[in-house]
């Protein structure tokens, strides 16, 4: 029964850092509007409203692609933490973070290239001008290295701290 516990508290704590991921996402949006003289008029953790101010082509580019950057850039430290640790804060974050970063990869790769979704990605694909065909490609093998070190990572986390039960 301990141990069920502690699953749950890990999984409610979890989510809670991918809602933190997901306001990291809308912050990277903010700060390169912020960045190309734009007021921000609203910001929540599901969108980042600026208005009707111009952007170049190029700043739309990084405007749709910095939201998905700033998770994974974030989410790359929390692959070194100490393998074993007693500390379940570290745990906790180090899961949801990873977790999160995955989340944005997913956006790249599978809805924008394999469902055809409308995402960030398809925007910025959209205004950089670059070579679809090698975006995709680059996208499907960084993510395929995210997902094993991400399982290996995360298989790592949930091991030490289910085994402190």
């Amino acid at each position: 029964m301990k141990c069920l516990k502690r699953i749950i508290v890990f999984a409610a704590f979890s989510v809670v850092f991918a809602i933190i991921i997901m306001i990291f996402h809308e912050l990277g949006h903010a700060i390169v509007a912020i960045i190309c003289g734009t007021e921000i008029t609203a910001f929540a953790f599901d969108h980042v409203d600026w208005g009707n101010a111009p952007f170049t082509e190029k700043q739309l580019a990084w405007l749709f692609i910095n939201g998905t950057l700033m998770p994974i850039i974030i989410s790359v430290p929390f692959f070194w933490f100490p393998r074993k640790t007693d500390m379940f804060f570290a745990g906790v974050v180090s899961f949801g973070v990873i977790i999160g970063g995955w989340i944005e990869l997913y956006a790249w790769t599978v809805e924008s290239f394999f469902l055809h979704e409308i995402s960030d990605v398809t925007w910025f694909l959209m205004f950089s001008g670059l070579e679809i065909s090698i975006i995709r490609i680059i996208s499907v093998i960084v993510y395929l290295i995210y997902t094993a070190v991400a399982c290996w990572r995360c298989a790592t986390i949930l091991s030490n701290y289910i085994s402190k039960v």
